[in-house]
Protein backbone atom coordinates (compact mmCIF):
# COMPACT_ATOMS: atom_id res chain seq x y z
CA UNK A 1 0.00 0.00 0.00
CA UNK A 2 1.62 3.28 -0.99
CA UNK A 3 -0.88 5.26 -1.58
CA UNK A 4 -2.30 8.76 0.55
CA UNK A 5 -5.75 9.03 -0.89
CA UNK A 6 -5.79 12.18 2.00
CA UNK A 7 -2.60 14.22 0.29
CA UNK A 8 -1.93 15.03 3.93
CA UNK A 9 0.29 12.10 5.26
CA UNK A 10 -2.22 11.13 6.94
CA UNK A 11 -2.86 7.31 5.69
CA UNK A 12 0.97 6.70 5.46
CA UNK A 13 1.70 3.09 4.14
CA UNK A 14 1.79 0.30 6.51
CA UNK A 15 2.20 -2.92 4.17
CA UNK A 16 4.28 -3.27 1.05
CA UNK A 17 3.31 -6.39 -0.65
CA UNK A 18 6.06 -8.16 -2.87
CA UNK A 19 5.07 -10.54 -5.51
CA UNK A 20 7.83 -12.79 -7.82
CA UNK A 21 6.72 -13.61 -11.16
CA UNK A 22 7.23 -16.98 -13.14
CA UNK A 23 6.06 -17.44 -16.27
CA UNK A 24 2.53 -15.69 -15.73
CA UNK A 25 1.94 -17.49 -12.00
CA UNK A 26 2.92 -16.18 -8.50
CA UNK A 27 6.51 -18.19 -7.47
CA UNK A 28 6.57 -16.08 -4.32
CA UNK A 29 4.74 -13.20 -2.11
CA UNK A 30 5.32 -11.57 1.35
CA UNK A 31 4.36 -8.77 3.02
CA UNK A 32 6.83 -6.46 4.75
CA UNK A 33 6.69 -3.41 6.77
CA UNK A 34 9.06 -1.48 4.97
CA UNK A 35 8.58 1.62 3.29
CA UNK A 36 11.46 0.70 0.94
CA UNK A 37 11.30 -2.42 -2.21
CA UNK A 38 15.21 -2.00 -1.46
CA UNK A 39 15.14 -3.55 1.71
CA UNK A 40 12.17 -5.81 0.73
CA UNK A 41 14.32 -7.98 -2.45
CA UNK A 42 16.28 -10.29 -0.12
CA UNK A 43 13.59 -11.21 1.95
CA UNK A 44 11.23 -12.03 -1.12
CA UNK A 45 14.64 -13.95 -2.26
CA UNK A 46 15.41 -15.95 1.04
CA UNK A 47 11.51 -17.13 1.04
CA UNK A 48 11.85 -18.17 -2.61
CA UNK A 49 14.95 -20.46 -1.74
CA UNK A 50 12.97 -21.84 1.70
CA UNK A 51 10.08 -22.69 -1.12
CA UNK A 52 11.49 -23.92 -3.99
CA UNK A 53 15.18 -24.74 -2.74
CA UNK A 54 17.10 -23.09 -5.08
CA UNK A 55 17.72 -19.28 -5.73
CA UNK A 56 15.84 -17.57 -9.32
CA UNK A 57 18.95 -17.02 -12.04
CA UNK A 58 17.17 -14.09 -13.33
CA UNK A 59 15.65 -11.75 -10.70
CA UNK A 60 14.10 -9.15 -13.05
CA UNK A 61 13.22 -5.87 -10.81
CA UNK A 62 12.64 -2.25 -11.54
CA UNK A 63 14.95 1.07 -9.96
CA UNK A 64 13.56 0.28 -6.24
CA UNK A 65 15.65 -2.50 -5.88
CA UNK A 66 18.73 -1.75 -7.42
CA UNK A 67 20.64 -0.80 -4.33
CA UNK A 68 24.63 -1.90 -3.79
CA UNK A 69 23.29 -4.88 -0.70
CA UNK A 70 21.10 -6.23 -3.40
CA UNK A 71 23.78 -6.39 -6.33
CA UNK A 72 26.23 -7.72 -3.75
CA UNK A 73 23.51 -10.31 -2.18
CA UNK A 74 23.10 -11.33 -6.01
CA UNK A 75 26.85 -11.86 -6.18
CA UNK A 76 26.72 -14.21 -3.38
CA UNK A 77 24.05 -16.30 -4.40
CA UNK A 78 25.02 -16.67 -7.64
CA UNK A 79 22.23 -14.76 -9.29
CA UNK A 80 22.35 -13.06 -12.59
CA UNK A 81 22.05 -8.43 -11.82
CA UNK A 82 19.06 -7.89 -13.44
CA UNK A 83 17.54 -4.76 -11.35
CA UNK A 84 17.73 -1.46 -12.67
CA UNK A 85 19.31 1.35 -10.52
CA UNK A 86 17.70 5.06 -10.24
CA UNK A 87 19.41 6.15 -13.21
CA UNK A 88 19.36 3.27 -15.39
CA UNK A 89 17.02 5.50 -18.13
CA UNK A 90 19.24 8.17 -18.26
CA UNK A 91 22.33 5.92 -18.73
CA UNK A 92 20.73 3.93 -21.57
CA UNK A 93 18.67 6.24 -23.49
CA UNK A 94 20.60 9.71 -22.73
CA UNK A 95 23.81 9.56 -24.64
CA UNK A 96 24.71 13.11 -23.23
CA UNK A 97 24.43 12.29 -19.89
CA UNK A 98 26.05 8.94 -20.20
CA UNK A 99 28.80 10.24 -22.17
CA UNK A 100 29.02 13.66 -20.13
CA UNK A 101 33.10 13.92 -19.17
CA UNK A 102 32.35 15.77 -16.06
CA UNK A 103 31.14 12.98 -14.40
CA UNK A 104 33.58 11.20 -11.49
CA UNK A 105 32.67 7.99 -13.09
CA UNK A 106 33.78 8.97 -16.65
CA UNK A 107 37.57 10.50 -15.60
CA UNK A 108 40.22 8.42 -16.88
CA UNK A 109 42.37 6.30 -14.21
CA UNK A 110 46.37 7.38 -14.74
CA UNK A 111 49.47 5.66 -14.38
CA UNK A 112 49.17 6.68 -10.61
CA UNK A 113 46.32 5.60 -10.03
CA UNK A 114 44.84 8.58 -9.57
CA UNK A 115 41.56 10.21 -11.38
CA UNK A 116 42.01 13.32 -14.03
CA UNK A 117 39.56 15.44 -15.04
CA UNK A 118 38.84 17.06 -18.35
CA UNK A 119 41.61 19.51 -17.79
CA UNK A 120 44.43 17.63 -16.53
CA UNK A 121 44.39 17.47 -13.02
CA UNK A 122 44.79 14.83 -10.55
CA UNK A 123 42.03 13.95 -8.12
CA UNK A 124 44.11 13.21 -4.75
CA UNK A 125 43.16 11.26 -2.19
CA UNK A 126 41.69 11.98 1.07
CA UNK A 127 40.17 9.14 3.00
CA UNK A 128 37.81 5.95 2.76
CA UNK A 129 34.68 5.90 3.94
CA UNK A 130 32.02 3.00 5.14
CA UNK A 131 29.37 3.06 2.85
CA UNK A 132 26.16 4.28 4.09
CA UNK A 133 23.56 1.46 4.84
CA UNK A 134 25.85 -1.42 3.28
CA UNK A 135 25.94 -4.64 4.88
CA UNK A 136 29.09 -6.14 3.79
CA UNK A 137 31.35 -3.74 4.53
CA UNK A 138 32.22 -1.97 1.54
CA UNK A 139 33.76 1.39 1.23
CA UNK A 140 34.05 4.09 -1.36
CA UNK A 141 36.87 6.51 -1.87
CA UNK A 142 37.24 10.38 -1.87
CA UNK A 143 39.44 12.42 -3.88
CA UNK A 144 39.74 16.20 -4.13
CA UNK A 145 41.38 18.22 -7.24
CA UNK A 146 45.01 19.32 -6.85
CA UNK A 147 43.70 22.54 -8.18
CA UNK A 148 40.63 24.27 -9.40
CA UNK A 149 41.70 27.89 -9.14
CA UNK A 150 40.87 29.55 -12.26
CA UNK A 151 39.51 26.78 -14.43
CA UNK A 152 37.79 27.17 -17.70
CA UNK A 153 36.16 24.27 -17.01
CA UNK A 154 34.64 25.10 -13.72
CA UNK A 155 31.27 26.15 -14.47
CA UNK A 156 30.88 22.76 -16.64
CA UNK A 157 32.85 20.85 -14.12
CA UNK A 158 30.69 21.46 -10.19
CA UNK A 159 29.61 24.38 -8.10
CA UNK A 160 31.76 24.13 -5.52
CA UNK A 161 33.76 27.28 -4.54
CA UNK A 162 37.06 25.17 -3.84
CA UNK A 163 38.38 22.31 -5.71
CA UNK A 164 36.04 19.57 -6.58
CA UNK A 165 35.66 16.46 -4.17
CA UNK A 166 34.60 13.70 -6.14
CA UNK A 167 33.08 10.42 -3.78
CA UNK A 168 34.49 7.13 -6.51
CA UNK A 169 32.89 3.51 -5.89
CA UNK A 170 34.80 1.20 -8.96
CA UNK A 171 32.63 -2.32 -7.95
CA UNK A 172 29.38 -0.37 -7.66
CA UNK A 173 29.91 1.34 -11.15
CA UNK A 174 31.04 -2.41 -12.40
CA UNK A 175 27.54 -3.36 -11.52
CA UNK A 176 26.03 -0.97 -12.55
CA UNK A 177 27.66 -1.54 -16.40
CA UNK A 178 26.69 -5.10 -15.94
CA UNK A 179 23.20 -4.20 -15.36
CA UNK A 180 23.04 -2.10 -18.23
CA UNK A 181 24.50 -4.55 -20.34
CA UNK A 182 22.28 -7.69 -19.33
CA UNK A 183 19.06 -5.63 -19.26
CA UNK A 184 20.00 -4.55 -22.86
CA UNK A 185 20.54 -7.40 -24.14
CA UNK A 186 18.36 -9.87 -26.06
CA UNK A 187 17.88 -11.61 -23.17
CA UNK A 188 17.11 -8.86 -20.86
CA UNK A 189 14.63 -7.34 -23.33
CA UNK A 190 12.54 -11.33 -22.91
CA UNK A 191 12.91 -11.27 -19.07
CA UNK A 192 12.01 -7.69 -18.43
CA UNK A 193 8.78 -7.97 -19.55
CA UNK A 194 6.23 -7.48 -16.92
CA UNK A 195 2.42 -7.73 -18.71
CA UNK A 196 0.92 -10.83 -16.36
CA UNK A 197 2.38 -8.72 -13.87
CA UNK A 198 0.01 -6.01 -14.20
CA UNK A 199 -2.52 -8.00 -14.83
CA UNK A 200 -2.02 -9.26 -11.28
CA UNK A 201 -1.69 -6.50 -9.64
CA UNK A 202 -5.08 -4.89 -11.33
CA UNK A 203 -7.17 -8.29 -9.99
CA UNK A 204 -5.14 -7.23 -6.24
CA UNK A 205 -6.62 -3.75 -6.82
CA UNK A 206 -9.53 -4.53 -5.13
CA UNK A 207 -7.58 -6.46 -2.17
CA UNK A 208 -5.36 -4.05 -1.18
CA UNK A 209 -8.52 -1.41 -1.41
CA UNK A 210 -10.15 -3.50 1.26
CA UNK A 211 -7.35 -4.28 3.61
CA UNK A 212 -6.57 -0.36 3.85
CA UNK A 213 -9.24 0.11 5.37
CA UNK A 214 -8.87 -2.47 7.98
CA UNK A 215 -4.58 -1.91 8.22
CA UNK A 216 -4.82 -0.44 11.56
CA UNK A 217 -6.46 -3.61 13.18
CA UNK A 218 -4.93 -6.64 11.40
CA UNK A 219 -1.21 -7.74 12.30
CA UNK A 220 1.07 -8.45 9.07
CA UNK A 221 1.14 -12.40 9.53
CA UNK A 222 -3.29 -11.99 9.08
CA UNK A 223 -2.16 -9.27 6.49
CA UNK A 224 -0.03 -12.63 4.89
CA UNK A 225 -2.54 -15.14 5.53
CA UNK A 226 -5.41 -13.33 3.74
CA UNK A 227 -2.93 -12.30 0.66
CA UNK A 228 -2.30 -15.62 0.48
CA UNK A 229 -6.03 -16.80 0.18
CA UNK A 230 -6.36 -14.32 -2.40
CA UNK A 231 -4.01 -15.83 -4.70
CA UNK A 232 -5.03 -19.64 -4.60
CA UNK A 233 -8.48 -18.13 -4.97
CA UNK A 234 -7.38 -15.87 -8.43
CA UNK A 235 -5.12 -19.16 -9.78
CA UNK A 236 -7.36 -22.08 -8.90
CA UNK A 237 -11.18 -19.69 -10.04
CA UNK A 238 -10.42 -20.77 -13.49
CA UNK A 239 -11.22 -24.34 -12.67
CA UNK A 240 -14.45 -23.58 -11.58
CA UNK A 241 -15.72 -20.93 -13.98
CA UNK A 242 -15.03 -23.96 -16.72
Amino acid sequence: MKRDHMGNDQLLPEYNIQLGICDEYIAVFDVKQYASDMDCFIPLMEKFKKVHAFYPKYPVADAGYGSFNNYLYCEEHGMEKYMKFTMFEKESKDEKYRDNPYRSVNFPINENGKPVCPNGKEFNYLYTKPVRGNKYGRTEEYYQCEDCTNCSHKEKCCKAKGNRIVRLNEELTSFHQEVLSNLNSTKGAKTSTFSSYTQILNILHTFIQFQEIQAKKITETHFFVNLGFLICCFFTAPWFLV
